[in-house]
């Protein structure tokens, strides 16, 4: 996902991120811009919520993270309670 948070109510986004990693069991990779005034920071969030890696808003950066593919629920039968 690409994220252009500008104001102080984008915050927001990274919760949005998270839950969205939760629910659809994957990982999410929310990538904001690195110019100035960017409230936002990038970051990657794993299948279970928990936020990898965080950069600094307003900052460009080359940044990268590994990630284990079994934590990634891959047949959708198996997302399904009922």
């Amino acid at each position: 996902h690409i994220n252009n948070a500008l104001n102080d109510h984008d915050r927001i986004w990274r919760s949005i991120s998270i839950a969205r990693a939760v629910e659809n069991a994957s990982f999410v990779c929310s990538v904001n811009n690195g110019a100035d005034g960017q409230k936002l920071s990038s970051h990657v969030v794993s299948p279970s919520g928990k936020v990898m890696l965080e950069t600094e808003p307003s900052q460009e950066q080359t940044i990268s993270v590994d990630v284990e593919l079994s934590e990634v629920i891959d047949d959708l039968a198996d997302r399904r309670d009922y």
